[in-house]
């Protein structure tokens, strides 16, 4: 244990020749390249810092410092691809494929249960997304795989519903039913609904128009531009 450049900063080492092995630096010096932090080393490798503020990092290689635009961040950072945080508990177990993962790989991010549990979102101390081990999601309920259509449930209150939002006022959004993505079997089936003549049609069989209803709620079976009220 000494004073490492002046009496504000102390480190406990043991070293080996060439090198620290392991220890821990602490410095209050706020004109020093450290800074106000406390930073933990193995192997002459710094992999812990906490600063001044309490952000604290994991970290490695040229990064030796934690931005943040919070009052407390916890930075992991890897020179290399990919770094997690896992969480593990007496009934998971702490293998590779135990427990609860985040990931980011590369610029992609993972969120993983890695159990055969479900995953839960929540807002005001109430669950309001359910994603059960075999992939059914529900919004509003915990149970989506007790209904007929099971793969994405929503519990909606009297008024309340799902909206498909356009991102301008000419354009038209579709609602698919697809056997697979080539071609036209990408939209076998659709909803639609054209912001351009605020009409809405309904196909079948690759797309082919089956019923539209125009903007003076004119109905046309097998024809795009109805004549009448029911053609």
């Amino acid at each position: 244990l000494h004073n490492y450049y002046d009496a504000s900063s102390i480190e406990m080492i043991t070293g080996v020749s060439g090198g620290y092995y392991c220890g821990i630096t602490m410095s209050g010096r706020s004109a020093s390249s450290y800074g106000d932090t406390v930073r933990l080393f193995t192997h002459g490798v710094m992999h812990v810092t906490v600063d001044g503020t309490g952000n604290m990092g994991l970290l490695e290689g040229s990064v030796t410092t934690i931005p943040t635009n919070y009052d407390k961040t916890l930075l992991v950072y890897t020179a290399g691809t990919g770094s997690s945080l896992r969480l593990c508990d007496g009934n998971t177990g702490t293998g590779l494929g135990d427990g609860g993962e985040i990931i980011q790989y590369s610029s992609d991010m993972y969120v993983f249960n890695r159990e055969a549990g479900q995953m839960y979102l929540g807002t005001s101390n109430t669950e309001r997304i359910t994603i059960k081990s075999t992939g059914e999601v529900g919004i509003g309920l915990t149970n989506p795989d007790s209904y007929y259509g099971k793969q994405l449930v929503v519990a909606a209150a009297d008024e309340s519903g799902i909206t498909i939002m356009g991102t301008g006022s000419n354009q038209k959004q579709y609602l698919c039913w697809a056997s697979n993505s080539t071609g036209a079997n990408a939209y076998a089936g659709y909803i639609a609904y054209d912001h351009n003549t605020n009409s809405m049609s309904l196909a079948t069989n690759g797309g082919a128009s089956a019923i539209t209803i125009d903007n003076a709620q004119k109905v046309g079976i097998g024809y795009t531009s109805p004549g009448s009220q029911l053609s």
